[in-house]
């Protein structure tokens, strides 16, 4: 259940990360900041290993929530399913 939650977590990233690449093209099409300004933003700062740290962090932190979240239903699916057994 846990390698399931894990899986799920990644491929949600993964699934992020795929729209953001297929959306670059929409961005430059309507002159908005590629990626809302993160490339901007990583070029302008001044201390770029605090800057990799901090997006490094900000993923781990968002696939820990989408794990959690997983695992939890997954939890809960199992908890009604074996419930529902009982009372048949």
């Amino acid at each position: 259940m846990i390698k399931k939650a894990a899986q799920d977590g990644l491929n949600w990233l993964i699934i992020v990360l795929v729209a953001n690449i297929i959306g670059i093209p929409f961005s430059m099409l309507v002159h908005k900041p590629l990626l809302n300004g993160l490339l901007e933003m990583f070029m302008a700062i001044g201390n770029k290993w605090l800057a990799i740290l901090a997006l490094i962090g900000s993923i781990l932190f968002c696939w820990l929530v989408i794990f959690l979240i997983s695992l939890s239903v997954r939890k809960l699916i199992q908890l009604f399913d074996h419930r529902v057994a009982n009372n048949k």
